[in-house]
Formats: C-alpha cells, structure tokens, sequence
C-alpha cells in the first residue's frame, strides 16, 4: 500500500525475520497481534532475576 508518498505495512504479531528485513526508514508499520511493553527498568529487573523476557 501507499498512503501520501509512505510505504504502508501490515504486520501480523509475532512477525517473522524475513518480514521485518523488509522494512524501510519511513515506513508507516499497522501491527497486529500482542505486544509487550514496558520501561527500561523493568527490563532490567526481568534479566537481573535471571528470567527471560515475555518474547
């Protein structure tokens, strides 16, 4: 798709490697799927306790 001169893209959650090597700076990206998020912090605390992150 594109939208005003921007490449669009739809990704669907987890994306694939070969999916995301085809994006570009500037690319306007929809995602679809679960994501996880969280500060820096939390981060660190997951890997300080030795866990692994949700991904």
């Amino acid at each position: 798709m594109t939208n005003a001169g921007y490449n669009t893209v739809e990704l669907r959650g987890p994306a694939e490697p070969t999916d995301l090597e085809k994006l570009n700076i500037g690319d306007v990206i929809y995602i679809n799927g679960m994501i996880y998020t969280g500060r820096e912090g939390v981060y660190r605390k997951i890997l300080d306790e030795g866990n692994s992150p949700p991904v």
